[in-house]
């Protein structure tokens, strides 16, 4: 029986899987093998997949981000007594579904042109060609591929605890994750978004609000005003998210994926706008007598206060 587990780059049946790869490629690559070994490198792998039959480590597979909407697919190896067993294919729907399950729509990958299994493999799978992305645009050698996957529906795989967040974190360095968007019930066609913005390098995280009139500006982009404030570390920042937002880090997305039909925008809700211009114009207002501000806390940003004519 085929089973299958999900780890990261550090287990060591995927080391030595990978081992048996690289010692095959560098026959099959030749001279070339170099330049492709430098974009295989496994230490910063989080998401990695390993077959086994009867507890024997037989294949393996990976998948690291490539953009904000796709995953790219690295490292797939079958020993040879594992093959024209499904295994191959059985890591591949295995790293397609973790890619949908993270809320990335697509999975793109690249092989070499001589190795005609692979090939034949992705083909059968649904995967089409596409020209070459990235390192390999200009290589005659590679052939790359593209498919969409089914995305989670809510796109909330969530952190496990405190040290899984903090360590993504530690290695981004910098960024921001996007957390929720939540419906304003005294407000219509308005939402808040809930951010963490970080820099370790500054020892800065930041506890990003937003509020959206996502009734009469979909993207936010010019309807919107919001504080970002300033705390000593994450775990105080967390813990404040828990008490003012009843959101713990299980409830924080690896990978957030807005739900657009549980929102107002302003084509599919038109007649109600002016509701929403009402909501806006009171919420100007309310924003602007400091309404929303946590005076406790340390702020760092405020978007300007709207003031009227």
């Amino acid at each position: 029986m085929i089973t299958t587990i999900r780890t990261d780059s550090e287990h060591l049946d995927f080391i030595e899987l990978v081992k048996h790869l690289d010692a095959y490629l560098a026959e099959i690559d030749g001279s070339e093998h170099a330049f492709y070994a430098q974009f295989n490198k496994i230490d910063k792998i989080k998401h990695v997949v390993v077959a086994y039959e009867n507890d024997i480590p037989l294949g393996c597979g990976a998948i690291k981000e490539l953009s904000p909407i796709a995953m790219e697919v690295k490292r797939m190896y079958t020993s040879p007594n594992g093959r024209k067993k499904g295994i191959a294919t059985t890591i591949l729907k295995e790293l397609e579904s973790w890619t949908g399950e993270l809320g990335y729509e697509n999975c793109l990958l690249e092989t070499g042109i001589r190795q005609a299994e692979a090939v034949s493999l992705y083909k059968k799978c649904g995967y089409r060609r596409i020209p070459n992305y990235g390192q390999y645009i200009g290589i005659e050698n590679s052939v790359c591929f593209k498919k969409e996957v089914e995305v989670n529906p809510l796109g909330k795989i969530c952190y496990t605890d405190f040290n899984q967040l903090n360590s993504f974190i530690e290695d981004k360095k910098s960024g921001s994750i996007l957390i929720d968007y939540r419906l304003l019930p005294d407000y219509e066609g308005m939402v808040l978004n809930i951010g963490i913005i970080f820099d370790t390098t500054k020892e800065k995280y930041e506890l990003d609000l937003q509020w959206i009139s996502f009734g009469l500006d979909l993207f936010g982009e010019n309807l919107l005003m919001g504080y970002s404030y300033q705390f000593k570390d994450l775990k105080s920042l967390l813990s404040y998210l828990s008490v003012r937002y009843g959101i713990e880090v299980t409830d924080i997305p690896i990978k957030y994926k807005i739900d657009s039909e549980k929102f107002p925008n302003p084509f599919k809700d038109e007649d109600r706008k002016p509701i929403f211009e009402e909501s806006w114009t009171r919420f100007k207002k309310d924003f602007a007598a400091n309404k929303f501000l946590d005076p406790r806390l340390q702020l760092v940003y405020t978007t300007p206060p709207f003031t009227e004519n």
